[in-house]
C-alpha cells in the first residue's frame, strides 16, 4: 500500500458522513493487561487481555450546521448505540473500512479557549470492529 494524505480520510456515524466536520482522527488499540505478579519475583509478569479499541475525532465545532452536534450528541446523552464506519484512505470501492456496528459514544466535549476557535472532541468505543473493504 502506497502512503495517502489524511484529507481523505472518511467517518460515518449512523451511516451520516461526518468527515468534512473533523479535521483530526485517530483509530486506537490496546490490549488491556492483567498483571499476574506474586511475593519473590524479582520483575513484574503480566497475561494479555481483551482489546480496547477507541477512534477519538475533533474539529471545529459549530451548532447551527453542524452534522456532529445534530448527528452525535443525542445519542451521546441517551448512550445509544449504532454503526461507525471508518475509511483511512477514503470510501471509494476497494478502500479498507473498519465497521463498528455496535459503536457508541463514550466521550463528548466542547472547548473554547481566547486565541482560538470554539472546537469539539469526541471518542467513540468500539466493541466489535470488522476490517473489510468499500
Amino acid at each position: 500500500m502506497s502512503s495517502t494524505h489524511g484529507k481523505n480520510q472518511y467517518l460515518a456515524w449512523n451511516t451520516v458522513a461526518i468527515s468534512d466536520q473533523v479535521n483530526d482522527l485517530s483509530l486506537s488499540q490496546a490490549l488491556v493487561e492483567g498483571e499476574t505478579t506474586t511475593f519473590q519475583h524479582t520483575g513484574e509478569t503480566y497475561i494479555v487481555g481483551l482489546a480496547d479499541k477507541t477512534i477519538d475525532i475533533g474539529g471545529p465545532f459549530d451548532e447551527a450546521s453542524g452534522k456532529i452536534y445534530q448527528t452525535c450528541i443525542n445519542d451521546f446523552i441517551t448512550g445509544t448505540v449504532r454503526t461507525l464506519d471508518y475509511g483511512p484512505q477514503n470510501n471509494t470501492t476497494s478502500n479498507v473500512k473498519y465497521t463498528d456496528a455496535t459503536a457508541y459514544i463514550k466521550m463528548f466535549s466542547i472547548k473554547s479557549s481566547v486565541t482560538g476557535p470554539v472546537g469539539y472532541s469526541s471518542s467513540f468505543r468500539l466493541n466489535a470492529p470488522t476490517r473489510t473493504t468499500f
